[in-house]
């Protein structure tokens, strides 16, 4: 079984969410959720590489919405779970 790594981006807004969903596609992230505050996407623990994500992120993050990005690790099903 796989572990997996959740990143949680804090943003409403539905275009932002798309663009990001895309970019992190394209890095192998291969699930998404999202919800009226945030975007969670889901990547496998081998394939996750911070520097990656950060360079993703970093436009969207002087948009006029602020992005909060919290880390949180632990299991969940078998999975490990980073929140950012």
């Amino acid at each position: 079984m796989n572990n997996y790594i959740k990143i949680r981006i804090n943003s409403a807004d539905e275009q932002e969410h798309e663009m990001l969903i895309a970019f992190l596609s394209e890095e192998g992230y291969d699930g998404f959720e999202e919800t009226e505050t945030d975007l969670q996407a889901f990547i496998p623990e081998e394939e996750f590489i911070e520097e990656k994500l950060k360079e993703i992120l970093l436009p969207f993050q002087n948009s006029t919405k602020r992005k909060s990005l919290r880390r949180r690790t632990g299991m969940q099903n078998g999975r490990v779970i980073m929140s950012r």
